[in-house]
């Protein structure tokens, strides 16, 4: 071989090996200088962010009725300033300032950190709430509150109910009792209610267990459907007070419509009275349990009037009634100013 074909065959060699190399430095990932314009690649561009970062903070369990701080962190990782337009909170148990944070503006490559209060209230279990930010350009981001609301104490059941009480039986009544359950917290004081007709105790069991007991007063219960409230303080600085809704129904061979009137000094309202059948006999005997009030009635017997005669008497009082059937009842009279 002479030497001409000797630089023929080196020439070959240099070829292939050139081309395998620029081969494997693309398949590698390697930069190789384009071989024409067409084939020119631009490097990746830098990733770019808006919004919150986390999207999501988990504040863990929280008590009831508790305010928990927080802080959120809004990103802006852009080339560009973005500029807040709102921030809200759909669920309405956040404390935010939202004049605070209205029309801020959040430079390239910055975050703005935003503070709440979440209020955790009455939701027990697993909880998420959103936040909200509204950009001037109309993009909204949300990040996500999740947490575990827990009850620091129970009570069951949360209402109860005496249904029907015969107001003609001389038996005290029925007493109905809630238990009250906690590892924390105890009840302080006695419990009080709205309703003269119902009383209310605290009662500790040698087993340690707590109830309270709910008693329907015959003798101050109006006829008809009645609703009454026991307010009950606890130590919980979560939640210290809990109230428990009572309700009964007065029932009672003589009825008094109403069962309730509300007078005032130099006036006068009437009170009539119907049997279990619809029927209606005289009044044959009134007792008033105030000497403020004063008693007359309708020439046919069948209705009683009542006004006041003096300042001084008890705000509500029992006007007893007996008719021509030894049928007895009584309605209750409030005084107003």
């Amino acid at each position: 071989m002479n030497a001409r074909q000797w630089v023929g065959v080196a020439v070959v060699i240099v070829a292939v090996v050139g081309a395998y190399l620029l081969g494997s430095s693309r398949r590698e990932g390697v930069y190789a200088p384009p071989t024409n314009e067409s084939e020119f690649v631009s490097p990746p561009a830098l990733e770019s962010f808006v919004g919150f970062d986390p999207l999501e903070m988990d504040l863990g369990r929280q008590p009831w009725h508790s305010e928990i701080p927080f802080t959120a962190t809004f990103a802006n990782q852009t080339a560009q300033a973005v500029t807040i337009a709102a921030v809200r909170s759909p669920c309405g148990c956040m404390g935010l300032d939202r004049v605070a944070y209205t029309n801020r503006l959040v430079e390239p490559g910055t975050t703005m950190e935003l503070d709440g209060v979440l209020e955790v209230g009455g939701r027990l279990g697993e909880q998420s709430v959103e936040i909200q930010v509204l950009l001037t350009t109309g993009a909204m981001h949300t990040a996500f509150l999740t947490y575990e609301g827990f009850a620091t104490y129970t009570y069951s059941p949360e209402s109860v109910s005496f249904e029907e009480v015969d107001l003609d039986d001389e038996a005290s009544g029925q007493v109905k009792t809630v238990v009250f359950v906690s590892e924390t917290a105890a009840i302080v004081g006695e419990p009080r209610t709205d309703a003269r007709w119902l009383n209310a105790g605290v009662y500790e069991h040698e087993s340690g267990q707590t109830e309270i007991a709910l008693h329907v007063d015959k003798t101050c219960l109006p006829h008809g459907e009645n609703v009454g409230r026991a307010f009950i303080t606890t130590d919980d600085p979560w939640r210290p007070e809990f109230s428990l809704t009572v309700r009964a129904t007065g029932v009672a061979a003589l009825r008094p419509v109403p069962a309730h009137v509300f007078v005032r000094r130099g006036t006068k309202v009437s009170v009539r009275f119907v049997g279990r059948d619809g029927d209606s006999a005289p009044i044959m005997r009134i007792n008033a349990e105030s000497d403020t009030l004063r008693l007359g009635g309708s020439p046919d017997g069948l209705t009683v009037t009542v006004s006041v005669t003096a300042d001084g008497g008890p705000r509500t009082s029992a006007v007893w009634v007996t008719d021509a059937k030894d049928r007895k009842t009584r309605f209750l009279v409030s005084v107003i100013d």
